[in-house]
């Protein structure tokens, strides 16, 4: 690291009520001033990489398949509930993690109404 050395200018009043013999000069002088050390980035999981465009259609396209098994669409508004539901899943760059936590999601809503379908409700 190297030194730094900075100059503060300080206004007196009234002027000239610096004294030299021993005094504070009319400036301070600080010539070593301590750098902030930058702290290390916390120790997290290695950075993500986004979804690919295709990875987000095909998790969408998910979600619309799951959301006309639960009858979400029933009031008639299917493309601006879906649009809806795109803006607010895709408002900002998914993860592939991510994307791929969405389609499990979905995917866990079609198994359970199949299982629905073919035994009944399951009991918990």
């Amino acid at each position: 690291m190297n030194p730094v050395t900075t100059q503060v200018a300080l206004s007196s009043s009234p002027p000239c009520t610096w004294k030299l013999s021993g005094g504070s000069p009319p400036c301070i002088r600080v010539f070593r001033t301590a750098l902030a050390f930058v702290p290390a980035p916390p120790a997290h999981e290695p950075e993500e990489s986004l979804a690919p465009a295709a990875e987000i259609e095909g998790a969408m396209a998910h979600w619309d398949r799951a959301l006309e098994a639960i009858d979400f669409y029933d009031t008639g508004h299917r493309d601006r509930s879906l649009r809806d539901w795109r803006r607010l899943v895709a408002a900002r760059p998914l993860t592939a993690r991510e994307v791929a936590i969405l389609r499990g999601v979905a995917n866990r809503i079609l198994v359970s109404l199949r299982r629905n379908e073919n035994h009944g409700p399951s009991r918990r």
